[in-house]
């Protein structure tokens, strides 16, 4: 009897060890994602960079991002800014999924990047049509790209940058 209770310890802890084990392949994506991703929007100005950001950070994601996200069709006004926590992400195998909430007071004039966020940028002032987006993703290249698509909006590809 206390032979078979040892065999199964070590089975247990091997076990354990194994499925832990610090290799790439075996390590769940979202501890492969860490650092700055940016999608490049393909319409930037010379006077304004519309680019989107997803920044993994401390354990912590933030998404960086524009109220063309959240309006039905601009017209006549200047495009708003965000920076906002993702509260829960699902990860499952080489896909992740995420919802971004927003609301009026997280929307700014000037763009909000994970290394530009000015201190005298003003409230953007517009209303929005509504207020959360789901996402779907697929992580790609070893955990250095994220391609999200949601409905009405193009599959855009963030690229690790830092």
């Amino acid at each position: 009897m206390f032979k078979i209770l040892k065999i199964s310890a070590l089975f247990l802890i091997f076990g354990f060890a194994d499925q832990y084990a610090n290799t790439d392949q075996q390590l769940p994506q979202q501890q492969k994602l860490n650092g700055i991703y940016e999608y490049v929007y393909p319409y930037n100005s010379s006077d304004t960079l519309e680019n989107h950001y997803l920044q993994f950070e401390k354990g912590k994601i933030f998404y960086y991002g524009t109220s063309d996200d959240f309006d039905m069709a601009r017209e006549g006004y200047e495009v708003g800014f965000f920076s906002v926590e993702i509260p829960f992400v699902d990860y499952y195998q080489n896909t992740i999924n995420f919802s971004v909430g927003v609301s009026e007071s997280d929307m700014y004039k000037k763009p909000i990047t994970p290394s530009k966020n000015e201190g005298n940028n003003t409230l953007w002032g517009m209303s929005l049509t509504h207020n959360s987006i789901n996402y779907q993703g697929e992580i790609k290249d070893n955990g250095n790209t994220i391609v999200i698509s949601s409905e009405g909006i193009d599959d855009r590809t963030f690229v690790k940058i830092k």
